[in-house]
């Protein structure tokens, strides 16, 4: 899986996303905020939509009210 030009993780296909499994995330937070965003975590996908940003991103650690949890599909 690469992202960036930089190798996050180096497995199958299938042992990544079991790896995964249960810490995606999906939020919506201002378009300021991105920056700091992109620092403290690994981002999946971003999108505007209506004024927002709606991120995609992987997170193992506390989760935030705000947050959607991504199941795989």
């Amino acid at each position: 899986m690469i992202k960036n030009q930089q190798l996050l993780y180096k497995d199958s296909v299938e042992n990544i996303c079991a790896t995964l499994d249960g810490h995606v995330f999906e939020t919506t937070i201002p378009y300021q905020q991105m920056e700091s965003f992109r620092k403290q975590y690994v981002l999946l996908s971003e999108k505007q939509d209506q004024g927002l940003m709606v991120i995609h991103f992987i997170h193992k650690g506390k989760v935030e009210a705000n947050w959607l949890h991504l199941s795989a599909q």
